[in-house]
C-alpha cells in the first residue's frame, strides 16, 4: 500500500504567527539574524506539528537540542524561541538554557527563602499571589486568569493553560484559606490587572521586604520552587507532572533541582552492595 505524500510545511506562510514573527525581525535585525532565526522556527514549527507555540513545547525541543549542539548553536536557538515567544507572542515564557551541564535554571529560592516571601507579604493579595504559586505551582498568567466561580470549596479551582486549554488544579487548604479572604472583594477575577501591573505592584515589593532583590527573582521560579519540593514529599515524577500540568515528562525534570548532597544522600552505594 503506497503511502501517503507527506504535507510540507510552507515558510513562513501568509498572514499567520510565523509570517508576523519573520515580518518583524526583518526591521529588527541583519538578513543573517534572519536566516538563522527562521531556521529555528521551521524546526520548531514542525515540532510541533499543529500544537500552538508556548513554553513547555519550546522547552521540550531546546532539552532535545541540547544533546545535539554547542552551547553557541544552543544559544541561537534559544534566542530565535525566545523572540518568538515573547516579544511576537507576549507569552512571557522562562526557557531553559543549556547545554546538558546548564540546564537547571538558577535564582530557585530555597524553602528558608520561600518562608522569608510568605513571611514578607503585607496583604492579602500578595499572600494569596504567592500562596497560589509556591502552594500549587500555578504560571502568574494562570493565577491573574482566575475568576471566584473558579474555585471549588471541595479544593479544586479550574485554570486556563497556555493555548487556552483548561485544567482542573488541585488547591490545599492552606492555599484555600490564603485566597478565600479575595472573595469578598469587587471584581470577577482573584486579582485585578495584567503581568506587568501585578508584578510591579504585589510581586517585587514582597521579594523586596524580604531582602531578596539580589537573588533576581522571577514568579516563574516560584513554579521551579513548587516541583522540586512537590517531587521531595512525593518522590515520584508523575504525580509533579500532572500537578503543573505538563505534557511531557521531560518538561518536568527540569522544575525539580535537587542539591548535591540531597542527590548524593539518594543515591545506593551499588559498590557496597555488590561486595555484600
Amino acid at each position: 500500500m503506497a503511502q501517503p505524500a507527506r504535507e510540507l510545511l510552507r515558510f513562513p506562510a501568509a498572514g499567520d504567527t510565523w509570517t508576523r514573527a519573520a515580518d518583524r525581525l526583518r526591521v529588527e535585525n541583519s538578513p543573517r539574524t534572519l536566516a538563522l532565526y527562521t531556521a529555528v522556527w521551521r524546526r520548531y514549527r514542525q515540532f510541533l506539528n499543529g500544537r500552538p507555540p508556548d513554553e513547555d513545547t519550546a522547552n521540550d525541543l531546546l532539552t532535545r537540542r541540547s544533546f545535539e549542539l554547542k552551547p553557541k548553536s544552543m544559544g541561537v536557538e534559544r534566542a530565535a524561541l525566545v523572540y518568538l515567544l515573547n516579544r511576537v507572542l507576549r507569552l512571557n515564557a522562562d526557557l531553559i538554557r543549556a547545554k546538558q551541564d546548564d540546564l537547571l535554571p538558577a535564582n530557585v529560592p530555597t524553602d528558608e527563602e520561600q518562608a522569608r516571601l510568605l513571611a514578607a507579604c503585607a496583604s492579602w493579595s500578595e499572600y494569596a499571589l504567592f500562596a497560589l504559586l509556591l502552594g500549587a505551582g500555578l504560571r502568574i498568567g494562570e493565577a491573574l486568569q482566575i475568576r471566584k466561580r473558579d474555585v471549588a470549596a471541595e479544593g479544586w479551582v479550574r485554570v486556563i493553560r497556555k493555548g487556552g486549554h483548561e485544567r482542573m488544579v488541585p488547591l490545599k487548604d492552606s492555599v484555600l484559606a490564603a485566597i478565600s479572604h479575595l472573595h469578598r472583594r469587587p471584581g470577577d477575577t482573584l486579582f485585578q490587572g495584567g503581568y506587568n501591573t501585578v508584578r510591579r505592584r504585589l510581586f517585587d515589593p514582597v521579594v523586596e521586604r524580604a531582602g531578596l532583590s539580589w537573588r533576581g527573582f522571577t514568579p516563574h521560579k516560584m513554579r521551579h520552587a513548587f516541583g522540586t519540593g512537590a517531587y521531595r514529599h512525593t518522590r515520584d515524577i508523575m504525580v509533579v507532572k500532572e500537578a503543573l500540568g505538563h505534557q511531557n515528562v521531560g518538561t518536568t525534570q527540569i522544575y525539580i533541582h535537587l542539591a548535591p548532597d540531597e542527590l548524593r544522600d539518594r543515591l545506593p552505594d551499588r559498590l557496597a552492595e555488590l561486595r555484600r
